[in-house]
């Protein structure tokens, strides 16, 4: 089974700004109106590299793009200086940062979200409510955020090109007596994308009548639980470690090479998840036969969908194990064979599965890559 696998999970993703000037919607007063505000944060939201590009792949869906974003600020008791909502919908004019004044000579905790509207019903706290009810309720002044927001998971639902939600790592930023302070902040989809190229060698059409793949969770927390990552003693979180993967991967680099970089393996999904779920793509392809001197046959289409951070059949190396089956129409027996080389399935992980149809079977090449980063238009408010 030939492997080619190009191993970097990338963070996400949209290079954009906004100012506070824009019109927003959130539970806090207008910062301005508190006293000691002599501070100014500024967020920004970014690109991490020119992954795109490197990658060599196409623009980014629109589900897979920001549409919403919600930062929230914390004072160093805890308690809520900032809730803020962005549309980034219909958006007029680009600027550079989000801008907040904010109260001075105090270290802050700064969370940014994206997409919160595809979020339904949350779990891990007390009462049924949505995300944007759960993020509603937190006014300014209130505490509790940082502990519950930790305990959040929810079944995602991909379906009906529904956008998908995003998080960060919480940053501590520490604020000055006066003057200004500029952060950037990175986003991660919550979310695993898979692409599946099907390619022909056998001497008639084939159609796949369906594909499984074998075994993934139904279940995730908003906020990643990683306990530990690769190379913890040279990067100080795990977002700067998948930056820096990002940056050094290529297309063309080996499998030991990305395999070198390491795998992160170690995090947790909610204790309720079911871990033993089965995603079949029922939608038939057709493969043409190879002709006219091409030397192989290809797909009416290539099917792209999403599933949550999963953790499946860890071995004794904490390696995982997941299973594609293929049943094409005319042969008895589904074509079985373990996904090679996919030691675990991180949100944000894109994986591109290679199948090969031959006469006496199946062959796969896998492709690990990091989802798209956005070249993105001017963001207009």
């Amino acid at each position: 089974m030939k492997i080619k696998t190009v191993h970097s999970i990338a963070v996400c993703l949209v290079a954009f700004a906004l100012s506070f000037l824009m019109t927003s919607c959130g539970n806090d007063d207008d910062a301005s109106q508190g006293g000691g505000n002599d501070a100014k944060l500024y967020i920004k939201i970014a690109t991490i590299d020119n992954t795109l590009a490197k990658a060599g792949e196409k623009d980014l869906l629109d589900n897979e793009k920001m549409h919403s974003v919600r930062i929230i600020v914390l004072h160093e008791n805890g308690t809520v200086e900032h809730n803020r909502y962005y549309s980034l919908d219909g958006a007029q004019e680009y600027v550079p940062y989000v801008i907040l004044p904010v109260t001075a000579s105090e270290k802050k905790t700064v969370y940014v979200f994206a997409n919160e509207e595809s979020v339904g019903e949350v779990e891990g706290v007390t009462g049924n409510m949505s995300l944007t009810k759960f993020f509603d309720s937190y006014i300014k002044g209130t505490n509790g955020f940082k502990d519950n927001i930790n305990n959040i998971y929810y079944t995602p639902d991909y379906s009906d090109g529904k956008n998908i939600a995003m998080s960060c790592e919480p940053k501590e930023v520490e604020i000055g007596a006066s003057g200004t302070v500029k952060e950037t902040f990175y986003v991660v989809r919550v979310a695993t994308k898979f692409t599946v190229n099907f390619k022909n060698l056998r001497p008639d059409a084939v159609k796949v009548e369906n594909f499984s793949i074998k075994e993934y969770a139904d279940k995730n927390f908003l906020m990643a639980h990683v306990g530990s990552y690769p190379q913890s003693d040279t990067y100080s979180t795990w977002v700067d470690w998948l930056r820096a993967v990002s940056d050094a991967s290529s297309v063309d680099a080996s499998y030991a090479q990305t395999d070198a970089a390491g795998w992160l393996t170690e995090y947790d999904l909610p204790a309720a998840a079911a871990i033993n779920n089965v995603y079949t793509y029922n939608t038939p392809i057709n493969v043409t036969a190879p002709s006219n001197g091409i030397t192989f046959g290809t797909p009416d289409a290539t099917p792209v969908f999403y599933l949550p951070e999963s953790k499946s059949k860890c071995d004794e190396q904490k390696i995982q194990h997941y299973t594609l089956t293929v049943k094409i129409d005319g042969v008895t027996n589904p074509f079985e064979c373990e996904l090679p080389n996919l030691k675990s399935l991180f949100r944000n992980t894109h994986v591109v599965i290679d199948v090969t149809c031959k006469s006496n079977g199946i062959t796969t090449e896998i492709f690990v890559r990091p989802w798209n980063v956005i070249e993105h238009e001017q963001i207009v408010l």
